[in-house]
């Protein structure tokens, strides 16, 4: 099931928020490397969420050894991992800071 379109003025904010987080930023590893640092600000880590249904623990944000993509640090079942952040699933859809994961989403678009 494809993920719900953002009606025209969400679009916009989360536009807005993409821009903030890649202000300056002209190459796609510093692109990528504006996003990690803004994910791992505002979001409140560590962070209880969900990967592939099961409960895990998102603790950190960085971008992948070559510079294309941003990974959450994950603690799932005693195993440190690193996921695509996209595909984390907050545990609360009410936690704070999660309109930049949105925004992350809706960039990568």
């Amino acid at each position: 099931m494809k993920p719900e379109r953002p009606g025209k003025r969400k679009s916009k904010m989360l536009e807005k928020l993409a821009e903030e987080a890649t202000v300056d930023c002209w190459t796609d590893e510093e692109v990528f490397g504006g996003w990690a640092c803004t994910l791992e600000d505002e979001l409140p880590l560590p962070m209880k969420c969900h990967i592939l249904g099961e409960e895990a623990m998102l603790v950190g944000v960085e971008v992948d050894d070559g510079g294309k993509a941003v990974l959450g640090r994950v603690v799932k079942a005693r195993k440190k991992i690193r996921v695509p952040v996209q595909d984390i699933e907050p545990a609360d859809a009410k936690t704070k800071g999660l309109e930049w994961l949105e925004a992350y989403r809706h960039w990568l678009r």
